[in-house]
């Protein structure tokens, strides 16, 4: 593996800053992370059943559960009702939620989320979100499901019709070697009968399509490299990937995970993997403080209370990504 940027940590120093957490008995989804997204163990063992059955036990992943609705949503997908104030503003906050607590596509809760997200796609239901008046919301719609199916099940049948659509903008508006916005705008006429100023491509939903499958290696370079030096980052995430402040981690953690869907992330990544590596404290650990207590990724542990939940919770994220480095 070569990067244009050397790699200042290894995967034993993964390894034994896990070891450390895993020896202070965390909270059970911190534990459960920890092991699956850094150590890697086999799913199927019965020590990581158990701590798998342990972390679904949560009183984060119950809140998650108990406040799902019969169809499979949570309400509203994507804009909050201010007339209202429930646990979770929308579906995608949910969703973001139960990813972050460990669930994946094996879990009933997902599984049924998904269900709704396929009918939504298909037309067989409708989101209660209120209609834009547009010819733009079908492929808006189609945008925003298409991105979560892909968030949650990228192998899904259903996604390559839709990743062969994005990888046709993508491939229309990269086509001088550079991304063009003009050349985005343009494919939208083409392709589905519709003008869209400004594109969809920088959308999260689109770059989470586009990363379901392999690029060709220069475009995956072209979209790697436009998204990383923006300076408002990925769309609808508004984050600079090269210069962000601690009360963004949340979501800077976000944005790197999407953007670790593409093979060349690590050579722009990089010197940022590098310099939170650095950010560790005297203890080996990590801390963005109290404040994104409330956020979608955090907490883990069930409270916050302790100076070391946070911590562990933090450095089971940052762990969680920089082992990502050695895929």
């Amino acid at each position: 593996m070569s990067h244009c940027c050397p790699t200042e940590f290894s995967l034993k120093d993964l390894y034994q800053s896990t070891e450390m957490l895993l020896a202070a008995r965390p909270d059970a989804v911190a534990a459960y992370r920890l092991q699956r997204d850094v150590l890697r163990l086999d799913e199927t063992a019965p020590e990581m059943q158990r701590l798998r059955a342990a972390a679904r036990q949560s009183g984060w992943v119950r809140q998650v559960e108990a406040t799902q609705l019969e169809d499979g949503s949570w309400g509203r997908f994507h804009t909050q009702d201010s007339r209202i104030n429930p646990v979770f503003r929308t579906s995608e906050e949910a969703l973001h939620r139960a990813l972050a607590l460990g669930l994946d596509i094996h879990d009933e809760v997902l599984q049924r989320a998904e269900a709704y997200i396929l009918q939504v796609m298909n037309g067989e239901i409708t989101i209660s979100d209120p209609p834009e008046k547009n010819d733009r919301v079908p492929l808006g719609i189609q945008l925003m499901t298409g991105g979560w199916l892909a968030r949650l099940d990228s192998g899904h049948p259903e996604m390559e019709r839709h990743w062969r659509y994005w990888f046709d903008v993508a491939r229309r508006a990269f086509a001088s070697g550079r991304y063009s916005q003009t050349d985005e705008e343009t494919a939208y006429p083409t392709l589905s009968g519709v003008k869209v100023p400004k594109g969809f491509l920088r959308s999260q939903y689109a770059l989470w399509m586009l990363a379901a499958r392999p690029l060709p290696a220069d475009l995956d370079a072209e979209v790697t490299n436009w998204i990383w030096n923006r300076p408002d980052g990925i769309y609808y995430m508004g984050v600079c990937l090269n210069d962000w402040q601690q009360e963004q981690a949340s979501i800077w953690f976000r944005s790197m995970d999407l953007l670790s869907g593409f093979s060349s992330w690590r050579e722009v990544a990089m010197p940022a993997l590098n310099k939170l590596w650095r950010q560790r404290d005297e203890s080996g650990r990590w801390n963005f403080g109290p404040q994104l207590a409330h956020c979608a990724e955090f907490p883990l542990s069930e409270n916050w209370r302790t100076r070391a939940r946070r911590q562990t919770d933090f450095s089971a994220r940052v762990l969680g990504l920089l082992r990502k480095v050695f895929d």
